[in-house]
């Protein structure tokens, strides 16, 4: 995976912290909300903005780390709660 300057150090910083992942990634044109170690997505969203603030709903009641993906699958930011 691709990791853009400064996303490595965060997601180390997460995963010492034992936070659980939310990924936000493209699926056939529009944008899934995943929870790491599902087997589907939460939910499927048109925009990438909408999937973001679906998983910040879900961030606001647990610990998560919310990694947001490019189309590509490189990661684009890191939201840590």
């Amino acid at each position: 995976m691709i990791y853009h300057k400064g996303v490595a150090s965060r997601l180390e910083n997460a995963a010492l912290h034992n936070s659980e992942r939310i990924h936000i990634i493209s699926q056939t044109g529009r944008w899934a909300v995943w929870k790491e170690g599902a087997k589907r997505a939460s939910k499927i969203f048109d925009t990438r903005e909408e999937a973001i603030a679906a998983a910040r709903k879900l961030q606001s009641t647990k610990e998560h780390t919310i990694v947001v993906h490019n189309i590509d699958g490189s990661i684009r930011k890191v939201f840590n709660k």
